[in-house]
């Protein structure tokens, strides 16, 4: 009986007739230019745009964005455009083989209704994964009927189970995938990746070494990748000259040290890429990004591993040194020329990040939170933060706010969201903290060259905003000149002189009307409107004494009640 397994998550689907459909705009270039902050008005910060350009223009170029199959030789063939990742068709004499089954069952569908001109009336004898994440599990299902023989490396239950058990799995897919921002500049960038709820083909033959086999009339070598990811496997086409990689490469640095799961072992990691690099590959087929052939395959191969090697030995230099991990990832770049190397850009892995598995090899992560993540703030830095917010909640929000409208780069929005993340995770229900580090976040999410760094924070961000208590206080007024009911003469009339508190919203429109020092009665109006468009209002009636009355001013004054 051919079994399932239910995988629950955030529903995504792509319709299932959708073959020719193309993905959301995934452009999202800004022009540099000024940006109102919306916490305090007149106030604008300098939103540059470098590294949100530069991962805008990766997306266009190395991602399609209309879905269609690239022959890599005959034989095999790469479904891409459906979603962020590669499914890959070996068709041989007897039936064909599908490495990696996308993201869901109308990805899938989407997929095979591409694939089906090259594997015609052929059967589907067997399935490999090249890992356990659902973009390579999860649309197995539309595929049963088949009866496919399921392929995965020995590992696959277990690291399985362990994203399973881990209550932050859900939350932090979803935050790092960007999955409840919209699509464009001012969210997610980059094709969706697909989430639901469904059932997929249990593996039927785990592998834990090198295993050959013959499978629809082709020569397959499997060869285990757990050191890139969690069951990861690699797929080798001896006959072909094709190595279809899974994790083992992708377009961007390498992901040591992911924001989900475990920290990557470099030095395993290293020998992997020497043992695909010593199969001496003509085509190379990763699981993100374009096909590589000819010369290319050991020029990027060989580009990855030198960027990893590089980020590995001066971050072990530093534990050497017994350097703190955050002093560490403060000083630690790539160089040149790997620093300039288009595909090692961080753009799906951080370097940060990178430093951090480093550090913590082979351990788990999750549920980050966001000052987690930042590169500038040193030991020093974050002990001076941490004096500089002593002091009770109202030192708390009017530092951490000063320090938000100020910050206008990386290392002032990194230390303003550290402020903002204090007061906010000490006060969680005020709402100006919750405004205060909605804002920041946005900030550094604007300013992140890593998509996953982007998505995390404008996600969090979203959700302070969403998670703001209601606020239906209106604004104080308080006017202390001119007095009401006071009478000045000509040229002694005070300006007008008022205060308005709001706990919510520290600096509201304010319109102020009314206020002359003409002979005769005045009402002067003031009108505070707050982020939530509570109104609080106050006025005063005073008059001014003009010279020697006479008429119709005369009767006025005559007709008042004396004072």
């Amino acid at each position: 009986m051919r079994r399932f397994l239910v995988l629950v998550c955030a529903v995504m689907l792509f319709p299932a007739s959708a073959v020719t459909m193309v993905m959301a705009d995934v452009s999202g270039r800004i022009q540099p230019g000024w940006e109102d902050d919306p916490l305090k008005p007149g106030v604008q910060w300098w939103r540059d745009g470098v590294n949100q350009n530069d991962l805008a223009q990766f997306f266009n170029d190395v991602f399609p964005q209309t879905p269609h199959v690239e022959t890599v030789t005959d034989g095999v063939y790469v479904v891409r455009g459906v979603g962020m990742n590669n499914t890959t068709a070996i068709v041989g004499e007897t039936g064909w083989v599908l490495v990696d089954t996308t993201a869901s069952p109308a990805q899938m569908q989407i997929a095979t209704t591409l694939l089906r001109p090259y594997y015609g009336t052929k059967t589907l004898q067997a399935i490999i994964y090249t890992g356990c994440a659902q973009y390579q599990i999860g649309g197995a299902c539309v595929l049963a009927s088949s009866a496919p023989t399921v392929w995965a490396e020995a590992d696959f239950f277990t690291a399985l189970a362990e994203f399973s058990a881990d209550p932050n799995t859900m939350p932090d897919r979803l935050k790092i995938f960007g999955t409840y921002l919209e699509a464009g500049s001012d969210g997610r960038l980059g094709p969706d990746e697909a989430f639901g709820v469904f059932p997929y083909l249990y593996p039927s033959v785990l592998v834990s070494t090198e295993t050959s086999a013959t499978l629809g009339g082709v020569k397959f070598s499997l060869i285990p990748a757990t050191a890139v990811s969690s069951a990861g496997l690699t797929v080798w086409l001896p006959d072909l000259g094709v190595i279809i990689a899974g994790d083992v490469w992708s377009p961007t640095f390498p992901d040591i040290g992911p924001l989900l799961g475990r920290g990557r072992i470099v030095p395993d990691w290293v020998d992997c890429l020497n043992a695909v690099m010593a199969k001496e590959p003509d085509f190379l087929v990763p699981l993100r990004g374009p096909v590589l052939t000819g010369a290319d395959v050991t020029t990027r191969l060989t580009d990855f591993r030198n960027a990893m090697q590089e980020i590995y030995e001066a971050t072990q230099a530093q534990i050497d040194l017994s350097v703190t991990e955050a002093d560490a990832a403060a000083g630690i770049e790539l160089t040149e020329p790997l620093s300039g190397n288009s595909y090692a850009q961080p753009f799906f892995g951080d370097i940060t990040a990178a430093v951090h598995g480093i550090y913590h090899p082979g351990e788990w992560r999750s549920g980050c939170e966001p000052p987690e993540l930042v590169k500038s703030l040193t030991t020093e830095r974050r002990a001076q933060i941490a004096a500089a917010m002593t002091g009770d909640m109202d030192h708390m929000l009017s530092t951490a706010l000063a320090a938000e409208l100020a910050a206008d780069d990386l290392d002032s929005a990194e230390a303003a969201l550290l402020m903002a993340w204090m007061v906010y995770n000490e006060y969680p229900d005020n709402i100006l903290a919750g405004r205060i580090y909605a804002q920041v976040l946005k900030k550094n999410g604007f300013m992140q060259r890593s998509n996953r760094l982007r998505n995390v924070f404008l996600s969090v961000s979203k959700s302070a905003t969403d998670n703001l208590a209601e606020d239906t206080t209106d604004p104080t007024v308080t006017i202390t000149a001119p007095l009401n009911g006071a009478r000045y003469p000509v040229g002694e009339v005070p300006a007008a002189t008022y205060s308005v508190d709001d706990d919510t919203d520290p600096y509201p429109q304010v319109t102020v009307e009314g206020w002359s020092e003409g002979a005769g009665r005045h009402t002067l109006v003031v009108t505070a409107t707050d982020f939530a468009d509570n109104v609080g209002m106050a006025s005063v009636t005073y008059t001014v004494l003009g010279p020697a009355p006479t008429g119709a001013l005369l009767l006025l004054l005559l007709s008042e009640d004396p004072q």
